[in-house]
């Protein structure tokens, strides 16, 4: 059981990060997802959801059941989403000396490289337990 001083604190706590407040600062948060396009969902792209929807039914096999497609579906939308961190990364070394910006911005790829990662792998043993 969770302490009546804890849930306080961390009460304190949630009101200290609720994110910009400032139209500066909201102004500079709504442009994050489009600085990269990484955080755009695979959904929001008609190419990118097709792509992911037939690697899908490569992964889950003729015949597979409604809930092994959608199992499947995870992983590919987890490996497309790699294929694009990777892409643009590709592109931001491409783009001149790494710089401090730059190096930001690669630091900030490689989390959504370990998140589409940490989802694939997610997904992959979640049908190896159906599975077995």
């Amino acid at each position: 059981m969770t302490s009546s001083r804890k849930i306080e604190a961390n009460r304190r706590n949630a009101k200290a990060n609720t994110g910009p407040r400032s139209d500066a600062g909201k102004a500079r948060s709504a442009n994050n997802a489009r600085r990269h396009g990484l955080a755009v969902p695979i959904s929001s792209d008609v190419q990118l959801s097709a792509e992911a929807e037939h690697l899908a039914n490569l992964i889950a096999g003729e015949g597979a059941t409604p809930e092994l497609l959608a199992r499947a579906r995870q992983i590919a939308d987890a490996q497309i989403e790699l294929r694009r961190v990777r892409q643009a990364r590709y592109q931001a070394f491409d783009s001149g000396p790494v710089d401090s910006d730059r190096a930001e911005l690669l630091r900030r790829m490689d989390r959504y490289e370990r998140r589409a990662l940490s989802l694939r792998n997610g997904a992959i043993h979640s049908v190896n337990r159906k599975r077995n």
